[in-house]
């Protein structure tokens, strides 16, 4: 499993470390949390990301 969190405004976009894990094809399964931080910049939407990619072949945790 790898465990991955970052913080972005824009949530359409995955962060290029993400991407590449994803595209490996080394993971089956993605499970995706997001919340906004309580301490907020005006005007700017921002939102905390944990990602957990699961191994397909059942491998350890990897961080």
């Amino acid at each position: 499993m790898l465990i991955l969190s970052y913080e972005a405004s824009d949530i359409s976009e995955l962060p290029q470390p993400l991407e590449r894990q994803i595209r490996d094809n080394k993971y089956r399964e993605a499970a995706v949390g997001a919340c906004q931080p309580k301490e907020r910049a005006a005007g700017i939407a921002r939102f905390r990301i944990t990602v957990l990619l699961f191994s397909a072949q059942g491998e350890g945790i990897e961080k």
